[in-house]
């Protein structure tokens, strides 16, 4: 129940930020919803992570990650449907822009709020009665460590440009946020079915090497988007390229999962985050900075870089462990 509980005040948590951008956007005000929203991640991610591993047999991890992304990517696709709201708001019944956006950022709260009635309604399988552990064993602090170390890399290399592709394609294209959102919709329901075919690979040739190779593949995508000559042609690479990425990261979840002791699991996911996310967050500045005055393209060239080195890293950090627990 403790673990339930966290994630649902992680939840709710995430919602003040955007109460507080509805009634102003004076920067430091922001900026500190902005910081609101991070320690909400840092409850919700992995506090998730850990309760649903909980709930899986170590052989089925795999699969039950997989599907939980399916879900989660198909979800995505029906929400960015939202980032259309504003502008029909706007041109169809007259609303002011600053207007329609907040009905979004309205709807999207009223969303949020209801996303935590599953979580009151479900009872957890698990019925350890372990509790979680802060003090990690020298096994886990070293996983743990291996984890943040290949994460700073990816996530450095990420913030530069995957969380920064909205506002390249807008450079690049000229596109505005619907079109964008559009993209968004089609690439998860596109990639929602690649989520179910990565558990199977993973049976073949082991998590690990699926990972190595799915993600290898997709490094190309991320070059040739900088020689599309428009929107278009980059899209069908896009959706390449986020398919092949992403159908692995559950399997990176579920590999830790398998990884550590479930006392633990939390408080290494919780680490292995904090990484990602520091790093992710140095690297979005200096990517915008980037492509707004030194070249638009140089961002993703430097990203193909980054995770070449990543997945050589993890693979030699994590290869021991992945053999150990297959």
């Amino acid at each position: 129940m403790e673990g339930k509980k966290i994630l649902i005040i992680g939840t709710l948590l995430s919602i003040l930020p955007i109460i507080i951008i509805l009634f102003s956007t004076y920067f430091p005000i922001v900026a500190f919803s902005s910081a609101i929203l991070g320690l909400s991640y840092a409850f919700t991610w992995p506090t998730f992570s850990a309760l649903f591993a909980d709930t899986l047999d170590r052989k089925e991890m795999d699969f039950g990650f997989s599907v939980n992304a399916f879900f989660q990517s198909f979800s995505f696709a029906i929400g960015s449907i939202l980032s259309w709201t504003p502008s029909i708001l706007n041109m169809k019944f007259n609303y002011a822009l600053i207007d329609s956006y907040k009905f979004t950022l309205g709807l999207i709260v009223f969303l949020t709020f209801l996303s935590t009635i599953p979580m009151l309604i479900v009872k957890p399988i698990s019925q350890s009665k372990r509790k979680r552990s802060l003090d990690l064993k020298t096994m886990s602090s070293r996983i743990a460590l291996k984890y943040m170390i290949a994460n700073a890399i990816v996530a450095f290399g990420a913030g530069m440009t995957i969380q920064m592709f909205g506002y390249y394609f807008y450079k690049k294209f000229g596109i505005r946020e619907g079109a964008y959102g559009t993209l968004s919709f089609i690439t998860n329901i596109i990639c929602s079915p690649t989520f179910l075919i990565a558990p199977k690979i993973s049976k073949r040739i082991g998590t690990l090497m699926t990972i190595i190779y799915t993600q290898l593949a997709s490094i190309p995508g991320l070059i040739f988007i900088t020689f599309s000559p428009n929107f278009a042609i980059a899209s069908i690479i896009f959706v390449y390229r986020q398919a092949m990425m992403n159908m692995a990261n559950p399997l990176i979840g579920s590999l830790l999962m398998k990884f550590v002791k479930e006392e633990e699991r939390a408080t290494v996911n919780s680490l292995s985050n904090l990484s990602w996310s520091i790093s992710n967050a140095l690297g979005m500045p200096i990517g915008g900075y980037m492509i707004d005055n030194i070249m638009v393209d140089l961002p993703p060239y430097i990203t193909s870089a980054f995770y070449i080195v990543y997945v050589m890293i993890f693979y030699i950090l994590i290869k021991n462990e992945a053999h150990d627990s297959s």
